[in-house]
């Protein structure tokens, strides 16, 4: 770090969506006064403070996060509160842990499967789904064509990661999800069902679609 690089930093933070070359930068700082220099030399000077406890920083946020964290959140994290000057890039971040002995990138596999307990709810609701049709024709004076789509999707209640990152150095790992089955993995499911009532059982005369 030093004041020019500083500059540099600050002037692309603030201008976001504009691009800025070296050696436009370089010209506005010549422009600048003594005293604007020495605010950003000062500021240079407490980047310069603050990356002395940076690895440990790196490496208690890969132990907190077990690995699972992208680059450019390691980059804010480092950085601090919001608006301060990024101290050190998602790129160098990544080229910096990537380089140390065993560093590598570990993916979560895992493939469940409904247990019992959510086989045991879905039954529930068909049976009574069933049944609140087969009450419906009872206060019917005659049967009703009623054409019914249902679908459903599952969203599993554990997130999977391509990219966790396993550094040996700082002894992080990513947490593997190990369960003994399967089907001992939870999940959640999300039902959508539409339904078209057709005017006197009549297909081609029109309806009411329910949802």
């Amino acid at each position: 770090h030093n004041s020019l690089g500083t500059y540099k930093c600050v002037c692309r933070m603030n201008a976001r969506g504009e691009h800025y070359t070296d050696a436009e930068l370089r010209e506005k700082w010549d422009q600048l006064s003594d005293a604007d220099r020495v605010e950003y030399n000062h500021l240079s000077e407490e980047q310069i403070n603050r990356s002395v406890h940076l690895l440990d920083e790196l490496h208690q946020i890969l132990q907190n996060t077990s690995g699972s964290v992208s680059w450019k959140l390691l980059s804010e994290r480092l950085r601090g509160a919001s608006g301060q000057i990024p101290i050190v890039g998602k790129d160098t971040i990544r080229r910096f842990v990537m380089t140390l002995p065993g560093s590598c990138y570990k993916k979560t596999r895992i493939h469940p499967k409904l247990d019992e307990a959510n086989k045991l709810r879905r039954l529930k609701w068909s049976v009574q789904f069933h049944f609140f049709w087969e009450s419906a024709k009872v206060f019917r004076l005659r049967v009703r064509i009623v054409v019914v789509h249902m679908d459903e999707k599952w969203f599993y209640a554990i997130v999977v990661r391509a990219n966790n990152k396993c550094v040996p150095v700082f002894g992080v790992e990513p947490i593997q999800q190990a369960v003994h089955h399967k089907s001992h993995i939870p999940k959640t499911m999300g039902v959508a069902t539409t339904a078209f009532i057709p005017h006197n059982n009549n297909m081609a005369g029109g309806g009411v679609t329910r949802k």
